[in-house]
């Protein structure tokens, strides 16, 4: 394996929420269903992570439905453990501000695309999630989704 990170998730919750940011109280929702990542906090909060808007109103549908929201790129999100690193650079994100407010513990979704080639492992009996990089995969990665919507385009 090039590199193999362990995780922490919170033991208090009742599905795979980890913190991604010691210098914010900023909580993610890992979510395998998803098929791309999106923001559900303030969004004070994304613009601490230095995210900048790419196109506004874009309409996207889940598992709620169709909704629109706004696309906004993090110039470097980084999932660590404090030894090893997966960074995804600039990275894309919708925004939900329908999720957005105390109903939900989670500020940002984590989506299984982002992991894709990845070996991840939800290990809740112990409260980690384990991310493994293959030697031919890269620690840098890049959010690519495939629909036929145009996503595909935004997210590359």
């Amino acid at each position: 394996m090039k590199a193999e990170l362990t995780i922490k998730l919170d033991r208090t919750a009742d599905r795979p929420l980890l913190k991604i940011s010691d210098k914010y109280e900023i909580r993610a929702l890992l979510d395998t269903g998803a098929r791309f990542p999106v923001w559900a906090g303030d969004m004070r909060e994304l613009e601490l992570l230095g995210a900048k808007p790419v196109k506004r109103a874009v309409e996207y549908s889940g598992f709620g439905g169709k909704t629109t929201g706004d696309i906004y790129r993090i110039p470097a999100f980084t999932l660590t453990d404090g030894m090893n690193a997966v960074i995804f650079p600039q990275l894309p994100i919708v925004t939900n501000e329908s999720l957005s407010g105390d109903e939900v513990p989670f500020q940002i979704i984590l989506s299984a695309t982002m992991f894709k080639n990845l070996i991840y492992t939800i290990d809740d009996k112990h409260h980690r999630l384990v991310l493994q990089v293959p030697d031919d995969e890269s620690c840098v990665r890049n959010a690519v989704v495939n629909t036929d919507r145009g996503l595909q385009i935004l997210f590359n």
